[in-house]
């Protein structure tokens, strides 16, 4: 091991400060549903994420038992330094493997890594298949290209969770699931949907 392994916790004071209560409920809500994912290695793709890695890290807890999770933050301006303050912050790891584009942290019998794709998301021709795609307000971004979402649709693995604060579109991969209303405070918009591929 490079580093020991500290009992993990995340402090409320720091969550409290960074969301607001809704979407705290919302995440235990999600945790105390029937959706899940369970898989040894879990890759997460956020795009449009600014400095965000609360909202990854809380949908990772929430939805899945792991041992090893990737969380790929994809932004057009990334802060690696301030992301792991935060991850600090919340956690109180102090210590992290780091590597040109991305950190490494451990807690109990889990390891974590944050990798960082700074560039235009939608633009993005080396993306890595994933497990969970999460976006919240990217829709913004993503409304006028077209070729977007089916490319998602392409990279998320069989079984895979499809999370977006706007589902505008259909298709026969995807499956929408049923969840208590509540858990729709994660996202920014009405438009909340959570899909299953097939």
């Amino acid at each position: 091991m490079f580093f020991k392994k500290p009992e993990f916790t995340l402090k409320d004071n720091l969550i409290s400060d960074k969301l607001d209560k809704s979407t705290i409920s919302a995440f235990n809500k999600l945790k105390q549903s029937s959706i899940s994912l369970k898989k040894d290695e879990i890759t997460l793709f956020y795009p449009g994420c600014g400095n965000d890695i609360i909202r990854p890290l809380f949908l990772l807890y929430s939805l899945s038992d792991f041992k090893k999770a990737n969380i790929i933050l994809s932004d057009n301006l990334l802060s690696p330094s301030i992301i792991a303050d935060t991850v600090s912050d919340l956690t109180g790891i102090k210590k992290f493997k780091q590597s040109a584009d991305s950190h490494i942290f451990r807690f109990k019998d889990k390891e974590i890594r944050i990798i960082y794709k700074e560039g235009d998301s939608l633009s993005d021709k080396d993306l890595l298949n994933f497990d969970i795609f999460f976006e919240r307000a990217f829709q913004l971004f993503r409304k006028d290209s077209i070729e977007f979402i089916p490319k998602i649709i392409n990279k998320l693995n069989k079984g895979g969770l499809f999370i977006s604060d706007f589902v505008d579109f259909k298709n026969k991969d995807l499956k929408e699931l049923k969840f208590p209303k509540e858990i729709s405070k994660i996202g920014f918009y009405k438009n909340f949907g959570i899909l299953r591929k097939s």
